[in-house]
């Protein structure tokens, strides 16, 4: 996984709201950078996991992504390497300005050491530092910035939304193949020529935009189901493409032949 950056971090994306711990993951927003963190590693082993019952080829870089993912989530002996940033906090009561890794002010609240006064990231006015360290984390760390002792307990939680996750992401990949079937069976239906005889007609006109176009001793038909054009053979062989009835404004005369009382076929 990446290296998490705090470049560009701001109060509103360092709140965490975490709630009952047998649902932690459906009760915490997604936008605290741990939090984001968890998710990517979450979402990297869903992908690998359909990407495998897929039989899809896993290139060398995925699978140290996807060995980093679970040994993230799942082995307390695994940490993951991250810069950490400075930020300065300005105490709402007196002003005075605390300094403190962002890490632990992304998860906690820090109190001044004039006035004593906590302060939270979601209250605080803060800025960030181009100060920092390189540092290693493991999961047990993280979850302690939230208050989350039973580790047990969230990465039961964490497997059971892999598989919810993989099962949703399942349905939708069934619904995008079916939908793509779909639209090939309508485009070969639709792509299908249709000939059709043409008996007992002497001549057809297709009157479009003020012009008539006549075609004498027409034989044969051709069109696609919806077509916007009709492909006339006469009995030279020459074939006529004109506009379909009903586009551009176009009309379609016909007669049939003196010497004929068979209908016409069409």
């Amino acid at each position: 996984m990446s290296r998490p950056e705090y470049l560009e971090a701001d109060a509103k994306d360092r709140i965490a709201y975490i709630g009952s711990r047998s649902d932690v993951l459906n009760k915490s927003f997604a936008t605290d950078l741990w939090m984001k963190v968890i998710h990517r590693a979450i979402d990297d082993i869903v992908t690998y996991r359909i990407s495998r019952e897929n039989n899809k080829d896993i290139k060398e870089e995925e699978l140290e992504s996807i060995n980093d993912a679970y040994g993230f989530l799942f082995h307390d002996e695994h940490k993951i390497p991250f810069d950490d940033y400075f930020v300065d906090i300005e105490c709402l009561e007196c002003k005075n300005t605390i300094t403190i890794e962002m890490s632990l002010f992304a998860g906690e609240t820090a109190t001044c050491n004039i006035c004593n006064k906590l302060q939270g990231i979601n209250i605080s006015n803060y800025t960030l530092s181009t100060k920092k360290h390189m540092k290693e984390i493991n999961l047990r760390e993280i979850l302690q910035f939230w208050g989350i002792d039973d580790i047990k307990g969230f990465r039961s939680g964490v497997r059971e939304r892999i598989e919810e996750l993989i099962e949703k992401k399942k349905i939708a990949i069934n619904k995008r193949i079916s939908l793509k079937k779909e639209r090939k069976k309508e485009m070969n239906e639709s792509n299908k020529l249709e000939c059709k005889r043409l008996e007992n007609v002497e001549w057809r006109e297709y009157d479009f935009e003020g012009r008539v176009y006549r075609i004498n001793n027409p034989v044969e038909l051709y069109l696609y189901k919806g077509s916007t054009t009709h492909r006339v053979v006469d009995s030279e062989g020459v074939v006529h493409c004109v506009p379909a009835p009903g586009e551009r404004g176009c009309v379609l005369r016909w007669k049939k032949t003196k010497d004929s009382d068979k209908p016409v076929k069409f």
